[in-house]
């Protein structure tokens, strides 16, 4: 069974979800994974402990589930929080927020409050 199952908006249209491995005596071949949004749920196969899921709409929220298969028999589900996908605006929003803040720990800090200082 999947442990420490994560899920979170990586862009406007994909969210990742990872996962670690229980122990290493399970004989896991893949990984289910399902999300859901309130009109519908989808499913793939994984074949290692995380993937980004895209081509999402943005602004909806999905429940995300995860098992280990083997060649038999499917594992108990594991519920990750639901996650929302970001709107194309909060992303880029975000986005300029982690380079003004990389940006303003640099070297090029006086350059960067000169080119603010001329909007």
């Amino acid at each position: 069974m999947p442990r420490n199952l994560s899920a979170f908006a990586l862009r406007w249209d994909a969210i990742q979800v990872t996962w670690t491995v229980f122990g290493e005596k399970e004989e896991v071949a893949s990984y289910e994974v399902q999300y859901c949004s309130l009109s519908e749920c989808r499913a793939l196969a994984v074949f290692s402990t995380s993937v980004v899921i895209e081509s999402l709409p943005q602004y909806t929220t999905f429940k995300v589930k995860v098992r280990g298969r083997n060649t038999v028999f499917a594992g108990p589900w594991k519920l990750a929080s639901d996650v929302k996908t970001l709107g194309m605006l909060s992303f880029f929003f975000v986005l300029w927020q982690s380079m003004f803040v990389a940006l303003s720990h640099s070297k090029f800090t006086k350059k960067v409050d000169f080119l603010f200082s001329l909007v």
